[in-house]
C-alpha cells in the first residue's frame, strides 16, 4: 500500500524519533563536510567558478542559449560566492549545503512511500550513500539538481501543482537532463489516479510549459544528431555502470580489494534485495521507485541512440530509489537477526566505497601540478596545455594570467599519424626557440591526444629536463635545442 498521508507520531517518541532525525542528518553534514578539502578542483568544478564570475549579461544571457547547461546553478553560485568568496572550501560548501537538504526531502518522501519505520532506515543508507556523499563535496550541480528534482516529487505528492512546475523548472536550468525525471512524476501522477485523487493534467502540463525553452531547442539537435564528444555507449554497459555508481560511488573497487566481477556480485545481491522490497511495498510504491531507478536510464539510452550523451553522474540523482527500495526490502526481511545481517552487510558496503574515495585521489591534482609548476616556469617559458582545457585549473590557482606563455595543443585524435604531426608541428613550431623551455602539461590527454604526438614532437626538438606526475595530470619541461 502507498500511505500518501501519514498517521502522526505518539506524542512520547516524537522527542526520541526528533533525536534520531537530528543525529543522523549531523552525521550526514560532517561525512559531506570532510572531504571537502582534500581534492583539488578538476576542471569541471574551476568551470563552475568561471561560468558563476561571468560578466552579467553572459550569465543571464545564458538561460536563452540552446543547449546551456546550468545556468540557474550558476546564477545561484554567483551569490553564494559573493558572500562566502572563492576558494575551494565555499565552492563545495554550496554542494554540501545542498545534500544536506536532499537528505531532509528525502526522508520526507520515504515517509509517503514506505512509512516511518522503513523510511528511518532509508535516511540511515541516503546518510551513508557513497554516490550522494561525494557529489555533496563536488562544486557541480549533481547535489542541488536531485535536491530539486526531489523536491518537485514531494510537491507532487501533496497535489501542489505550482510548487512541482516551479521546481521541475528550476531543475532543467541547474542541468539540461533534469526532464528525464518526468516519467517518475507520471507515474506517480498515475498513483495519485489510483488512490482516488484526481488525475494531476494540471501539474502535467505546467511542467511542459515549464521546461519548454530548454526542451524545444534540444529536441531539434536530438533530431539532427550531434557528437557532443561522449563515446556510445550501450544500455547493458549504461545500467552496470550506473548500478556501480549508485551502490559503490565513483572510486575504483580494487582500492579497497573488491575486483569489478565482486562488485557486480554484490550489485545483483542489492537488486535482489530491491526487487524484495518493491513486492514488500507493494505495487504503487514499488512502481514510483522503479520508475524513479529505471525510466531516466532508459530515456537517456533513448537520446544517446541519436546523441551519445552517457556519463554515470547524470544519473546519480537516481541513486536514492535504490536505497528506498533496499529499505524497503529490509524492512520486510524476517526474522529479526537476518534483518539485522542484511542491514550490517549493505553499510559495510557503502562504508567500502566510502572508505575507497579517501584512500587514492580520484579528481586530478591540478592544485600541486600548478604549484610545482608556477615555482619553476618563467615567463619566457611555453606551456603547452593538452588538452587546452587543462589551462582553467592551472589559472585558478596560479596568478591570472598565467606568468607565461601558454600554447593550447592540437587535437590529433581520429586522423593519420602524418596528419597528426603536421597539426601539431603547426602549432608547436612557433613557440620553439633556442634555448627556450617548453612545458608540457598533459591532463586527460586520451581526450585531446591518445598517441603522445605533442611528446615525441618536442622530445624531437629539445631534450627533458624535469619531469612531475600527479594523479591525473603530468607536467614535462625540455629545453629546446634545435
Amino acid at each position: 500500500m502507498l500511505p500518501m498521508t501519514i498517521a502522526p507520531a505518539s506524542r512520547a517518541g516524537l522527542p526520541a524519533r526528533f533525536a534520531l532525525l537530528l543525529l543522523l542528518l549531523l552525521a550526514g553534514f560532517a561525512l559531506r563536510l570532510e572531504q571537502l578539502p582534500r581534492e583539488s578542483l578538476w576542471r569541471d568544478e574551476v568551470d563552475s567558478i568561471r561560468f558563476a564570475q561571468a560578466p552579467w549579461e553572459t550569465v543571464l544571457g545564458n538561460f536563452g542559449r540552446p543547449g546551456e547547461n546550468g545556468p540557474l546553478y550558476h546564477l545561484m553560485l554567483r551569490g553564494w560566492l559573493a558572500g562566502a568568496g572563492v576558494s575551494d572550501l565555499a565552492l563545495r560548501a554550496f554542494s554540501v549545503l545542498a545534500g544536506v537538504l536532499l537528505l531532509a526531502v528525502l526522508y520526507r518522501l520515504a515517509r509517503r512511500l514506505l512509512g516511518p519505520r522503513p523510511a528511518l532506515v532509508a535516511l540511515l543508507l541516503l546518510v551513508v550513500s557513497p554516490v550522494l556523499i561525494w557529489y555533496a563535496g563536488e562544486g557541480k550541480m549533481y547535489s542541488l539538481q536531485p535536491l530539486l528534482i526531489a523536491s518537485a516529487l514531494l510537491a507532487l505528492s501533496a497535489r501542489r501543482w505550482l510548487a512541482f512546475a516551479g521546481l521541475m523548472a528550476a531543475a532543467t536550468f541547474v542541468h539540461v537532463l533534469s526532464p528525464l525525471a518526468l516519467p517518475v512524476a507520471f507515474v506517480w501522477g498515475l498513483v495519485l489516479r489510483r488512490s482516488g485523487a484526481r488525475v494531476p493534467v494540471r501539474a502535467a502540463v505546467l511542467a511542459g510549459l515549464a521546461i519548454l525553452p530548454v526542451a524545444v531547442p534540444l529536441l531539434g539537435v536530438w533530431w539532427r544528431g550531434a557528437n557532443l564528444g561522449h563515446p556510445p555507449v550501450g544500455l547493458a554497459a549504461m545500467f552496470s555502470r550506473s548500478l556501480a555508481l549508485w551502490a559503490f560511488g565513483p572510486a575504483q573497487p580494487e582500492l579497497v580489494g573488491l575486483p569489478w566481477a565482486g562488485l557486480l556480485v554484490v550489485g545483483a545481491g542489492l537488486l535482489g534485495l530491491a526487487a524484495f522490497g518493491a513486492t514488500a511495498a507493494g505495487p504503487r510504491t514499488a512502481a514510483v521507485l522503479v520508475a524513479w531507478l529505471l525510466a531516466p536510464l532508459a530515456g537517456l539510452a533513448v537520446v544517446s541512440a541519436r546523441v551519445p550523451l552517457y556519463e554515470p553522474r547524470y544519473l546519480a540523482w537516481c541513486a536514492p530509489a535504490l536505497s528506498l527500495l533496499v529499505a524497503a526490502g529490509l524492512n520486510a526481511l524476517r526474522p529479526r537477526a537476518l534483518r539485522g545481517a542484511a542491514l550490517i552487510a549493505v553499510l559495510g558496503l557503502a562504508a567500502l566505497g566510502v572508505l575507497a574515495q579517501r584512500m587514492e585521489p580520484i579528481r586530478p591534482d591540478n592544485r600541486a601540478a600548478a604549484a610545482w609548476l608556477g615555482a619553476r616556469a618563467a615567463p619566457a617559458d611555453a606551456a603547452v596545455f593538452v588538452i587546452p582545457y587543462g589551462r582553467h585549473p592551472f589559472e585558478h590557482y596560479l596568478t591570472q594570467p598565467l606568468p607565461f606563455g601558454v600554447v593550447e595543443g592540437a587535437y590529433v585524435n581520429g586522423g593519420d599519424e602524418a596528419a597528426a604531426e603536421r597539426a601539431v608541428s603547426a602549432v608547436l613550431a612557433p613557440a620553439l626557440a633556442p634555448g627556450r623551455r617548453v612545458w608540457l602539461v598533459e591532463t586527460e590527454p586520451w581526450m585531446w591526444d591518445a598517441g603522445g604526438t605533442h611528446a615525441r614532437w618536442l622530445a624531437a626538438h629539445g631534450r627533458i629536463v624535469e619531469r612531475l606526475e600527479v594523479h591525473g595530470v603530468t607536467v614535462t619541461g625540455y629545453d629546446i635545442e634545435r
